[in-house]
């Protein structure tokens, strides 16, 4: 999967000043900046914040239009695609390193809210009050302001804090709002050791067996909590981490799709194909031409 660094680099649009150290990026954004298309196949979390306007995305094959307080969160591996902004579309938005995400105690609240929206399925948007929305895009000001200015000792943990809090806030406002979906804390760790797990592991290992062992579980009771969280199963989301990296390496690299089908663990290139095709509707080689 794309990293943050390969992001900026590969999309030249994108301002290098709003990126820090390659690990946090953050912005404003308006239609005029970005384009449509699939937003898989990013290594980060990303938060968007819609400010006016709206966007309208596709998810797990449904489309939904987001519009002016509604916070749209991605994690590596969901399926999303940006298919229409309107014209005065504005919004902000946040991204982290996924890597730095798993290995920074501080930031173990943006997996809480991703695990949380991913649940609310049929679409990982939250629905923000005015006050809500007006001090989450703040924070998101905040830490843009702390990315462009002169770096100090102490940049890193203002923007450490400045996320944990944006993303405690978050917590605060779901656990007020919502009143359905009530999971334990073990599930919804299980569940984000998981996704860890399969962002980790998925060129490997395709297998729920495999899994389900690391988190010391039967595969039956690892299929049922991941079902619960998400809707989804486990062979969901392993197939769209394979999908998304397949999609990257068509579109990035000078690989063969046999070197493709032996990088991402398939038997043959006639297996790869096929899977391909079941995921998007076309061979890997009329993707890449397209």
């Amino acid at each position: 999967m794309l990293t943050l660094r390969q992001m900026r680099q590969l999309y030249s649009g994108l301002h290098p000043e709003e990126y820090w150290e390659d690990l946090i990026c953050c912005g404003h954004i308006l239609g005029c900046d970005i384009e449509t298309g699939n937003l898989e196949g990013f290594s980060l979390f990303s938060f968007l914040l819609i400010c006016r306007g709206s966007v309208s995305i596709k998810y797990s094959d449904r489309q939904f239009t987001l519009n002016a307080g509604d916070l749209h969160v991605y994690a590596p591996g969901i399926p999303t695609e940006i298919v229409h902004m309107s014209d005065d579309y504005e919004a902000w938005n946040l991204n982290i390193d996924e890597q730095m995400v798993y290995h920074t105690p501080q930031l173990e609240h943006v997996v809480k809210v991703a695990c949380f929206t991913v649940s609310q399925h049929p679409c990982p948007v939250l629905n923000l009050s005015g006050e809500i929305a007006e001090r989450i895009r703040r924070l998101m000001v905040l830490v843009h302001k702390h990315i462009l200015a002169k770096p100090t000792t102490y940049t890193k943990e203002l923007l450490l804090t400045a996320i944990r809090l944006m993303c405690v806030e978050l917590l605060n406002t779901q656990d007020k709002v919502v009143v359905k979906h009530h999971y334990s804390e073990r599930h919804e760790k299980t569940f984000a050791d998981f996704l860890q797990l399969v962002s980790q592991h998925f060129v490997k290992h395709h297998d729920l067996a495999f899994y389900a062992g690391h988190l010391n579980m039967t595969t039956t009771y690892l299929s049922r909590i991941v079902k619960q969280m998400s809707g989804h199963t486990v062979q969901h989301f392993i197939s769209q981490a394979l999908a998304a990296e397949a999609t990257v390496l068509l579109k990035t690299t000078s690989m063969s799709i046999t070197e493709i089908a032996l990088r991402l663990n398939f038997a043959d290139q006639a297996s790869f194909t096929k899977f391909f095709i079941r995921m998007k509707e076309m061979s890997p080689k009329a993707f890449r031409k397209s």
